[in-house]
């Protein structure tokens, strides 16, 4: 090996030690919730004539003090994948649900023990609100509380994950 081999492996051991490499951001935590009407009727089902447009949710976060849109946070955060915010799943025998469920990617834009807001648009005359606590230390997030509109709910996310119903009038 020769002795410009032997700098250029040395170059590059030396910048892949570099403490300046950036932070890898942990998935979004996100929320589950049941959408269901006062007589039970599943709001997230398409088949259902009493569903709400998915086409009209639109998901924002309270960051700053400006309510951003959820894809334009997340694509500020490198996660162009989760553009919209939430995804909507079907029952089936692999997850053993009864009704369609939305995930809400929660918003983790603060500090440890902060309050954050997460809003629910479902459509232009009806947003809900979010509050979440989180919980940062090193490389552990998670989520320790959740408030729909006011509603304490405490996550499990350790066990079977916890989806909460909303009844909507």
């Amino acid at each position: 090996m020769n002795k410009y081999t032997s700098y250029i492996i040395i170059l590059f051991a030396l910048i892949g030690c570099s403490d300046d490499t950036p932070e890898v951001l942990p998935p979004p935590l996100g929320q589950s919730f049941y959408l269901l009407d006062k007589d039970g009727d599943d709001l997230l089902d398409p088949q259902s004539e009493k569903a709400i447009d998915a086409k009209k949710i639109n998901i924002y976060y309270l960051v700053n003090g400006e309510r951003i849109e959820a894809n334009r946070y997340f694509l500020m955060l490198n996660f162009p994948t989760l553009n919209y915010g939430f995804g909507i799943t079907a029952p089936n025998s692999a997850n053993n649900k009864s009704h369609y469920y939305i995930n809400i990617a929660l918003n983790q834009s603060g500090n440890n023990g902060d309050t954050l807001y997460t809003y629910v648009e479902w459509n232009e005359n009806d947003i809900d609100t979010i509050k979440s606590k989180i919980y940062k230390k090193g490389k552990v997030f998670d989520c320790t509380m959740v408030a729909y509109n006011d509603s304490v709910w405490t996550p499990n996310q350790l066990e079977n994950r916890t989806i909460f119903t909303i009844i909507k009038p």
